[in-house]
């Protein structure tokens, strides 16, 4: 490098310095012809190579240049050139799926739109997708799900979908197609590896495709914490298979717990869960097996046309994690999110053990009983908590149900509410700091209910009736009745501690009877009057 011309050197030191420059300026430009010439003679030679490979792997070229292009960059030798460029496509292709999984949560989308929906999902991709759904799909004109068997269809598995069957249906824009493991194997049976292996195996089938990778369908139903925690790094949602009680899924999601319903289920249970969606903001998930001998498409088509004249919005499963998914995951483990992680749902609320207002916790780690105290709760949070059987003793009615604690940092407002599982009982009792313990449970039933719309007559079973004091009228002669007037019903909730009075209409006969059990009375006795 030429010397810089300092301020205190002489003229004739500066001259010599100037001329060194000088020179050395020649030199690189003689340097620069060079490399143009060498960068064109380069690029002469790259075209003409690009030509030759191009007809060695179109030709399967067995000269020295074939050999040549048979050897990675990592020095692996292939059989030619095109099981080279097939391989390293592969590889590239992991290498891109891989980069998709370390992006699968760098991003939240922040446009929700929590609004009744219905999916309906078919499970295992067989052939009768083709012949029995497809035209009915078509005349129906609603998107459908189906849940893939991957490596039955890379095997042209005699009774699975082909491959271009499949990518037919997606084109139609009516079909998405998810994961239903690679083998549809019991992912509780099998090795963790093994698992990690169908999970990711499908996986990446899928999104080679161009399908919806972000949702598996448990074969069998069968998940379990350890494959929850194994599912979640692979996909977004973990959909079960309820095949005992008919359940919707609502916000905040339990994202792989995600709830279905089998479409075997009596009629007007899937009716109802659909009017529960719409009453809730809920998702229902219907889960067909086409190729079942029993599979009927009229009842399918009964329950799509009861979804549209209702005004539930027919979805796919994108669609479905749009409305319904959760913002926010935090955790490490995915299985317990709720408990021991940070979840936003989807219409911003926020629950965990971490931050947040509402705090959901497991009543059996934290050791919470029905006589643990307000100070065993957080200030200032909302605390929920499910009471299974196993804790359930000292809470209302002794049953299961959900535990929720508000406790406010000045404790004279705190209170706690308990649901009964399954119902739609709820309790409530307040903390009173004078005496450091809380009230007793208070039913938050009404105490007593009128009626006079005559829904309720002598054959009403003692069942039927709510906790309290239930007042009807019976306008209409009924054999089960001494005649017309007015029912009285005192409902414990130990149902053989009930009874119930008639009182005449017109004069001042009055009847008496008790349950024999809880669907049915004793009979009627008369109480004995006199005038005063």
């Amino acid at each position: 490098m030429a010397e810089l011309i300092r301020r205190e050197d002489s003229l004739n030191t500066g001259r010599k310095k100037l001329n060194e420059a000088i020179k050395a300026s020649e030199r690189a430009e003689s340097k620069s012809d060079y490399a143009v010439d060498t960068a064109e003679t380069a690029l002469s030679n790259s075209e003409s190579t690009q030509i030759q490979l191009s007809q060695a792997i179109l030709e399967g070229d067995s000269s020295p240049l074939g050999g040549q292009l048979s050897v990675g960059a990592d020095d692996t030798v292939y059989t030619g050139p095109q099981e080279r460029l097939i391989s390293e496509y592969r590889i590239l292709n992991k290498q891109i799926t891989e980069e998709s999984d370390k992006n699968f949560y760098s991003s939240i989308s922040s446009n929700r739109s929590v609004k009744p929906a219905i999916t309906f999902i078919d499970d295992d991709a067989r052939r009768e997708v083709w012949t029995i759904l497809k035209p009915f799909v078509e005349q129906k004109k609603i998107p459908f799900t189906s849940a893939v068997i991957t490596r039955r269809v890379e095997t042209n598995n005699q009774y699975t979908l082909t491959a271009e069957e499949i990518n037919e249906l997606s084109r139609s824009g009516l079909w998405e197609f998810v994961s239903h493991t690679a083998t549809h194997q019991d992912l509780r049976n099998i090795s963790l590896s093994e698992v990690e292996q169908e999970l990711k195996e499908s996986r990446d089938w899928l999104l080679r495709q161009g399908f919806n990778a972000d949702v598996i369908v448990y074969p069998y139903g069968g998940y379990n914490d350890d494959v929850i925690d194994l599912v979640g790094r692979y996909y977004r949602l973990g959909m079960n298979f309820n095949v005992i009680t008919p359940r919707i899924n609502n916000v905040p999601v339990e994202s792989y717990k995600i709830q279905r319903i089998d479409f075997d289920f009596d009629i007007e249970d899937i009716k109802q869960c659909i009017d529960d969606a719409i009453a809730s903001d809920g998702w229902v998930i219907v889960t067909t097996h086409c190729h079942y001998e029993h599979f009927d498409t009229n009842k399918l088509e009964e329950i799509i046309d009861y979804a549209q004249t209702a005004g539930i919005d027919i979805v796919n499963t994108r669609e479905g994690i749009n409305r319904f998914g959760n913002y926010l995951e935090l955790g490490s483990r995915p299985s317990r999110l709720m408990t021991e992680g940070t979840v936003i749902d989807a219409k911003g609320e926020v629950y965990g053990s971490k931050i947040g207002v509402v705090k959901s916790i497991n009543i059996i780690r934290e050791f919470i009983t029905s006589e643990s105290k307000i100070h065993d709760f957080d200030q200032g949070k909302i605390t929920v908590a499910y009471v299974t059987s196993a804790s359930q003793s000292g809470f209302p009615e002794n049953m299961p149900g959900e535990l929720e604690t508000r406790r406010y940092h000045n404790d004279d407002f705190s209170y706690q509410t308990y649901k009964i599982f399954n119902s739609h009982r709820k309790y409530l009792r307040n903390w009173n700091t004078s005496t450091d313990s809380w009230d007793n449970w208070v039913s938050l039933e009404p105490e007593e209910r009128v009626i006079w719309d005559n829904s309720i007559n002598g054959n009403t079973p003692p069942n039927y009736y709510k906790n309290g004091i239930t007042i009807g009228r019976v306008a209409e002669p009924d054999s089960s009745l001494p005649g017309i007037g007015t029912i009285k019903t005192i409902k414990h909730i130990s149902t053989l501690y009930s009874w119930q009075t008639f009182k005449a209409y017109g004069n001042h006969d009055t009847y008496v009877r008790y349950p024999t059990g809880n669907e049915t009375w004793s009979s009627w006795r008369k109480f004995v009057t006199e005038s005063i």
